[in-house]
């Protein structure tokens, strides 16, 4: 009988030694999991890591505009985007006869509409190129908080098949600015941009199906939506990154000598064999790249 007693109270000492590890650690879960978000800056940096590896890229793509105010069908342009990290980028898009180029470079920008300057902003629908830019992390933080992005604070969420950080607010409130960045790889995944002032004036950005094509990681779709519309769809042809670059591609200020503002220049004129309603349509197409 004492035999039985002593292992019973060997066995009872046993459990409490085991059990009480086991009550500390459910105890501490809660903090613990909260312990491991990182932070936003460290996630922006290592985002910028996963992105980071070659000097320039040139990409092409096509860019379809589903936009009924433009026309009763989509409108589908051909583009090239040209990057020289960590960030300079201009884009050439062309839809039938009309020719836009943008050029960005720091604390510059303008935009050229068939030989004509017409802006010294860019669009705001043209900003999704901005995560794929910015490959500096301190360019990046200061980007992101120009755009309302509270880079200080991080959760996690959930977005299809992927754990992601949320960058700018607590998973799962989208009514502000918000960046989502992929867990394990640290590529972005979603840019929600809500207007200053106009909560229900929403951007969304969305990065699908990257691939790591010629040493470095694009995506191969980028979708935008407009208030939960879809109003443009991108589709990635060639990356290329290796291309040779004159450094004048991304000078501003010679750009500006090359194309003059409004009066002074001369604008291409379109060919008299297009009908009237062509014409309708790249005129309207011309004043959405215009706003």
């Amino acid at each position: 009988m004492r035999t039985i007693l002593c292992n019973g109270a060997r066995l009872a000492r046993r459990c409490r030694v085991v059990a009480a590890p086991l009550i500390c650690l459910l105890i501490l879960l809660p903090l613990t999991s909260q312990a491991y978000v990182l932070q936003g800056p460290h996630v922006l940096a290592l985002m910028v890591s996963a992105l980071a590896g070659v000097r320039d890229i040139k990409v092409t793509q096509k860019v379809t505009i589903e936009d009924n105010a433009l026309a009763d069908h989509p409108l589908v342009l051909d583009e090239t985007l040209y990057y020289r990290f960590p960030d300079r980028f201009r884009s050439e898009a062309r839809y039938e006869s009309t020719h836009r180029i943008q050029v960005v470079a720091p604390e510059q920008c303008m935009t050229v509409l068939d030989d004509v300057r017409v802006d010294d902003h860019i669009n705001r629908f043209d900003r999704y190129k901005d995560l794929l830019l910015y490959r500096d992390t301190a360019l990046m933080h200061e980007m992101l908080l120009k755009y309302g992005i509270d880079v200080e604070r991080t959760s996690l969420g959930r977005y299809n098949d992927h754990i992601v950080y949320v960058i700018g607010a607590q998973y799962p409130d989208d009514a502000v600015s918000q960046v989502w960045i992929d867990k394990e790889r640290f590529l972005p995944l979603r840019w929600i941009d809500i207007a200053p002032g106009a909560p229900d004036d929403r951007v969304e950005f969305v990065y699908k199906d990257w691939r790591k094509l010629d040493g470095t990681w694009y995506p191969m779709h980028i979708e935008t939506y407009h208030n939960q519309q879809r109003v443009r769809r991108i589709v990635t042809g060639i990356v290329d990154a290796h291309p040779i670059f004159e450094a004048r591609l991304f000078d501003v200020a010679y750009m500006q000598t090359l194309y003059p503002r409004g009066e002074t220049a001369s604008p291409v004129e379109m060919p008299t064999s297009e009908t009237d309603e062509v014409q309708r349509v790249i005129e309207d197409f011309q004043k959405k790249f215009e706003e």
